[in-house]
């Protein structure tokens, strides 16, 4: 656990994900429930869909929280590691920036799985017939109770090839760690190695 978080006197806990589970999920079938696969934001999309029948929710599917953790154990990027990471920075505005922007670089280079690729592509040809989307964050340290994280993630607009997709997911992963999100995250008590 990261000391100083958990001394801050608001400390905001995560909620808890479920990772076991890689099954991408329609967003018009999201409930809120289902905030433990995909996050509040995609939940609560799917959920109002349900509820508001003249709701204006885009179509979309949601990439669960188990391909990102995957993805960052692959990279050797744990709780251990964040630890670390957050400890050589030692106050240094200037090393945490630089520090989080090497880690961005590093999640953005990295190689997505072919598997997953193919998966996500399917799913997007079949249920979006392969027109352009926005890929986005719904992170499990956005619309929470006391912390909104609204702004703080990569939106990447109008992708429209499977090669794209892949590089648009790994931005908005990459996203988690730029410096407006990380600053706005210890600010309100939010321990990134949770």
């Amino acid at each position: 656990d990261n000391p100083s978080a958990s001394n801050k006197p608001n400390a905001i806990k995560l909620p808890s994900i479920n990772t076991s589970d890689l099954k991408l999920r329609d967003l018009r079938s999201l409930r809120q429930a289902d905030h433990v696969y995909c996050g509040s934001k995609a939940a609560n999309l799917g959920q109002i869909n349900a509820n508001i029948k003249t709701a204006n929710v885009p179509d979309g599917f949601c990439i669960p929280f188990g391909y990102y953790q995957q993805f960052l154990q692959q990279l050797g990027i744990d709780s251990a590691y964040l630890q670390h990471m957050e400890a050589s920075f030692q106050g240094n505005n200037r090393a945490r920036r630089a520090g989080l922007l090497a880690l961005q670089e590093k999640i953005q280079a990295a190689p997505v799985p072919q598997a997953w690729q193919d998966a996500w592509g399917a799913q997007w040809q079949n249920q979006l017939q392969g027109l352009g989307v926005f890929v986005r964050s719904s992170s499990n340290s956005e619309d929470l109770p006391n912390f909104s994280g609204a702004g703080l993630y990569t939106t990447v607009p109008n992708v429209r090839s499977g090669t794209d997709l892949a590089a648009a997911v790994r931005k908005v992963w990459a996203s988690v760690y730029n410096f407006e999100a990380w600053e706005a995250r210890q600010a309100a008590g939010i321990d990134d190695a949770q």
